[in-house]
């Protein structure tokens, strides 16, 4: 008769792969804690999407009232005489102002290259550490990709003095550099609507500069390997690594400018500087500007040459438009450098003038205060 095996005890656990074992006390409580702090998060959760539903729609009766403020402040001021209006211009001014305020809370798009990219979405962020990150984020970009900028003209021209007489095809790495230029202006844009939205001081003709800037690529990518690209696309590249340089010691600076403008509050939160130009006039950066001014009388000129090679060697206006290979591309990219050129160099000096302005309106005092002493 075999012998029978003893009986296991019921808190031993099996041998083998069949059940689990049976929690100790310690990690039975440890379970019910973690449940417990899982119940709460997801309590918290619920509050979270009850408050930005309550938010949607507070925004929404803003946005009503608004639009009726909107629409009942012009009938207001047609009412009024002259006379009236003189007395009670600071009281409608004030109205005015509060109106425009209340857009402060309302979601918005704003552009319609937003709504093309996104669509019909709100890109404002509420929260001051997420307007911060929106900041730094645009900052990073510019100062990762001038490196990219400085290296892609540098590798353009090696193959147009030097791999074209060894390979067969070297005009992909100038589609390459265009394509990447479309990506980076693209991107700029969108950035700088999204900071527009959220209160920066981005000025809109840059916004404009890279919708500009865009299509001018655009036309360089689908201008075809002939004599006359290879003749100007030096020009053009030797121009963008003058430009990537200028960029790299404005933003180098304007860095540093950053940081103790906003610890003395000189500047907002959602302030940001240009790549392109100057967005201050301090006593060091009086040499910087000959080197920005000069970039963009170049680009412009650039421009004229376009246009003088199109007028002059292509003739357009005796061909007929079905026999054009290139004349668009080079009218187009002509007027393209050429409006930039002139457009960067108006803003620039308007900026500089404007804050010259203030920098003497701030000395003033001053000189007062020190003759009087």
């Amino acid at each position: 008769m075999a012998d029978e095996e003893p009986p296991q005890n019921e808190g031993t656990p099996s041998q083998g792969g069949g059940s689990s074992p049976a929690l100790g006390p310690v990690g039975l409580a440890l379970l019910e804690q973690v449940e417990k702090d899982l119940e709460e998060a997801e309590g918290k959760v619920k509050q979270f999407y009850e408050h930005v539903n309550q938010a949607s729609r507070e925004q929404g009766a803003v946005k009503k009232v608004s639009l009726r403020l909107l629409k009942d402040y012009p009938q207001a001021v047609k009412g009024l005489s002259k006379e009236q209006r003189k007395e009670y211009e600071e009281r409608l001014s004030g109205v005015q102002q509060r109106i425009e305020a209340l857009k402060g809370v309302l979601p918005e798009t704003r552009s319609f290259f937003s709504r093309l990219l996104l669509g019909r979405v709100n890109l404002k962020v509420w929260t001051s550490q997420e307007r911060d990150r929106l900041r730094d984020e645009y900052h990073k970009f510019k100062f990762r990709t001038n490196l990219i900028f400085i290296a892609l003209p540098v590798m353009v021209l090696f193959s147009h003095y030097y791999l074209r007489f060894v390979w067969k095809d070297t005009h992909w790495m100038n589609i390459l550099h265009q394509l990447w230029l479309l990506y980076y202006y693209a991107s700029l844009a969108l950035r700088e609507n999204i900071l527009l939205v959220n209160g920066s001081n981005v000025r809109p003709w840059w916004i404009y500069h890279h919708y500009v800037a865009a299509f001018g690529s655009v036309m360089l990518i689908t201008w075809p390997d002939t004599p006359t690209y290879a003749r100007i696309a030096p020009y053009w590249q030797f121009f963008l690594l003058y430009q990537g340089f200028v960029q790299v010691l404005q933003l180098w600076y304007q860095k540093r400018r950053d940081y103790a403008n906003r610890a003395l509050g000189r500047t907002q939160r959602m302030d940001v500087s240009y790549s392109e130009t100057l967005t201050e006039f301090p006593k060091e950066l009086v040499l910087l500007v000959p080197f920005v001014l000069f970039a963009h009388m170049w680009q412009m000129s650039l421009g004229i040459y376009l246009l003088n090679i199109l007028f002059n060697e292509m003739d357009p206006l005796n061909t007929h438009w079905t026999a054009y290979t290139e004349e668009v591309q080079c009218a187009l990219c002509g007027f393209v450098a050429m409006l930039l050129g002139i457009g960067n160099i108006v803003t620039t000096v308007k900026t500089l003038w404007s804050k010259s302005q203030k920098t003497g309106a701030q000395c003033q005092p001053r000189k007062a205060k020190k003759k009087d002493e």
